[in-house]
């Protein structure tokens, strides 16, 4: 029998929105330079994967 989440009826976006508020709360008690470090590690990821993420919103625009 397979057991089911309440993320398994949202939508993935849903369940990310949820994943982001998660771990906004797990960095909230954290110092300053933590949280600024965190956020410098996932604007570094991002600019990696610039180009990946252009190309999937382009085929989210052309599908809508």
């Amino acid at each position: 029998m397979t057991t089911l989440s309440p993320y398994d009826s949202m939508s993935p976006v849903t369940q990310a929105a949820y994943r982001a508020k998660a771990a906004a709360a797990d960095l909230a008690p954290l110092p300053r330079a933590e949280k600024d470090d965190a956020l410098l590690a996932i604007a570094d990821a991002l600019e990696v994967r610039t180009s990946e993420i252009v190309a999937a919103n382009a085929k989210d625009i052309a599908r809508a």
